[in-house]
């Protein structure tokens, strides 16, 4: 009995495609928390840096005065009147931003793998900005700053994820600016608009808008620690996608300079039995060309040109 054998170019089993997308997706996640692991690790290049820290924070502190902004003592104000309230701003700070980052990634990964890389690689060069500016400009959050009241909600009233001697534990806390929580969230609402189609993708603008609220109303981000996430986002985003453009145009020209020379050539050779003069009516054209075929009729090889 005859056997068929698998043409080249045909589909795969399901088992693996899902195979080869699930460890597609186990090596994304990996370089994830890679990163991750080396920006905390980057983190603690600032710290020991206590006291140049908190006269950075004093410096924004009145920079943000002049510039007249919300002073972050009135929105955590909002939230002091119920204790509900507070804790639940503090979980949302502690338990939403990694897992929520984490599903968008796989969805975005499984549903949209083209969209996916140019989102990656907008985080991986947002994360390396954020850190070469932490370890710059060491700054003391507003809860670790006493500039006008402001209290540590995630220590007083719970869930925290940091310890409560701000100079011990494995993350550096005197590293409030930028936000990277800001523009994570930023970058996942943005994204979730652009790319899903869903009549409700605009709710995922709440996203970014409830972090802002959250980073600064929990004493952990000024303003400004926000408004310099942004900027860095929308700086590693123009990198990522205005390359795509750049590379795209330079594909785009060197192949249509390869088309153009290869049209040349062709333009030029003539295969053996193709006449490349006219043949007049009646005749019949020599395979091996007009030069070669009257010197094969004659008899003799063509004569070689002389001087004079």
């Amino acid at each position: 009995m005859a056997t068929v054998s698998p043409t080249v170019g045909s589909p795969q089993p399901p088992s693996r495609r899902v195979s080869r997308t699930l460890l597609s997706l186990g090596v994304e996640v990996l370089l994830i928390f890679a990163l991750l692991s080396l920006y905390n690790l980057g983190r603690t290049l600032a710290s020991g840096r206590v006291k140049e820290a908190e006269e950075n924070a004093s410096h924004l502190w009145h920079v943000e005065r002049s510039l007249h902004l919300v002073n972050e003592v009135h929105l955590q104000d909002l939230i002091m009147h119920s204790t509900a309230l507070v804790e639940w701003t503090n979980r949302y700070y502690v338990m939403v931003h990694f897992p929520l980052t984490g599903i968008f990634m796989v969805w975005l990964f499984l549903r949209y793998r083209g969209s996916y890389y140019r989102v990656r690689n907008t985080i991986v060069l947002l994360t390396g900005l954020g850190l070469i500016f932490t370890v710059l400009v060491p700054l003391a959050p507003p809860r670790l700053f006493t500039g006008d009241s402001l209290i540590d909600t995630m220590q007083v009233f719970g869930p925290t994820v940091y310890d409560a001697n701000s100079t011990q534990g494995i993350a550096n806390q005197y590293a409030a600016m930028p936000s990277l929580h800001v523009a994570w969230a930023t970058l996942v609402g943005l994204a979730v608009i652009r790319i899903s189609r869903s009549r409700w993708r605009w709710l995922a603008i709440l996203h970014p808008l409830i972090t802002i609220f959250v980073v600064v109303a929990t004493g952990n981000h000024y303003w400004l620690d926000c408004a310099v996430g942004l900027l860095l986002l929308a700086m590693a985003a123009m990198v990522v996608y205005r390359f795509r453009w750049i590379t795209a145009a330079a594909a785009i020209t060197l192949g249509a300079r390869r088309y153009a020379r290869a049209a040349d050539l062709l333009a030029s050779w003539h295969p053996i039995g193709v006449p490349s003069h006219p043949v007049a009516p009646g005749a019949t054209a020599s395979p091996l060309g007009p030069e070669l075929g009257s010197a094969r009729e004659a008899g003799s090889a063509p004569a070689a040109a002389t001087d004079g």
